[in-house]
């Protein structure tokens, strides 16, 4: 299944992302990770069969508007982008699958508006990082310092696609599949060669986190039926994962391998466990990507 790449106006500027099932009425919104695109999601959107799966470049990422020289990459200004998009595509209610930054993003949406979402689904992450209070004057203090003096021209140049894929796997273990996807998404084309298209300003300090009673209390907010897919040796349980866990309501866990992108990197068995999740939805009277007796995987890539 090859997606269809789409470009949407929104409130807030142009949001680009790629698109599956769309003759489907169940509509899904995949938020992706920090510094990562909607290619995040390529593997998986092959494998759900009956779901309407937009994935969206987050501003400043992949295809997407970067922000006006005053604006700000905070977590709660993508909430808001969230929405935009919802509203821009014509849906009152929908589902959310977010992966790291974008599960942080999907648990703060579905705690503020949660008449609006039908199910939420993380990817190894649920919530936001935080900070305690006394540390918030040290945070915004390195965040005036940097974001006073952001970073100034062009970002590195790489000769070739292969040269880019090989300095994005020394950042993460994923393999060299894995990162062709998210490196040919993330680059544009340069006279001299290659430069990532995400916003330079991405890489500065946050100038506030959430507390983490703050955190639990948007958790605790969440009335959507909830999937919390962890990776075995992901960033889950570095974050107090299990008072984070029992704050939602209505929640159910797996924990599969596959290294903090495991979406990608294994995506068969994260396919399969939203779809019996989706299908247990269906069951109890909340019919979304029904699972028909023809449906099969995919493990090629879009």
């Amino acid at each position: 299944m090859i997606p269809d790449e789409i470009e949407l106006e929104t409130k807030t500027g142009i949001l680009a992302g790629l698109e599956w099932g769309k003759d489907s009425d169940s509509p899904f919104l995949a938020l992706h990770g920090w510094l990562d695109n909607a290619a995040s999601f390529s593997m998986l959107g092959n494998n759900l069969p009956g779901c309407h799966l937009i994935a969206i470049d987050l501003p400043g990422h992949g295809k997407s508007m970067h922000r006006s020289p005053r604006g700000s990459y905070h977590l709660i200004d993508y909430a808001e982008d969230v929405l935009n998009a919802a509203d821009a595509f014509g849906w009152n209610r929908f589902g959310m699958i977010g992966h790291s930054l974008g599960a942080a993003i999907a648990s703060i949406v579905a705690g503020a508006v949660p008449e609006r979402i039908t199910q939420l689904i993380l990817i190894d992450g649920i919530g936001p990082i935080s900070n305690s209070p006394g540390d918030a004057p040290k945070q915004l203090r390195q965040a005036l310092l940097q974001h006073r003096n952001p970073p100034k021209g062009e970002s590195r140049t790489y000769p070739d696609i292969e040269t880019a894929i090989a300095a994005r796997r020394r950042v993460g273990e994923m393999s060299s599949k894995s990162v062709e996807l998210l490196v040919r998404r993330g680059l544009r084309k340069t006279a001299g060669g290659y430069r990532w298209r995400h916003d330079r300003r991405l890489t500065l300090p946050s100038p506030l986190y959430l507390t983490e009673p703050q955190v639990l209390a948007f958790l605790r907010s969440i009335s959507a039926p909830t999937l919390l897919i962890k990776a075995i040796g992901g960033i889950v349980d570095r974050f107090g994962s299990i008072e984070r866990i029992v704050s939602v309501a209505k929640i159910s866990v797996i924990e599969l391998p596959g290294g903090h992108h495991l979406h990608l990197e294994n995506p068969l068995p994260v396919a399969e466990a939203i779809l019996n999740f989706l299908a247990n939805q269906s069951s109890s009277g909340d019919p979304r990507c029904p699972i028909d007796d023809d449906q099969h995987y995919d493990e090629g890539t879009s």
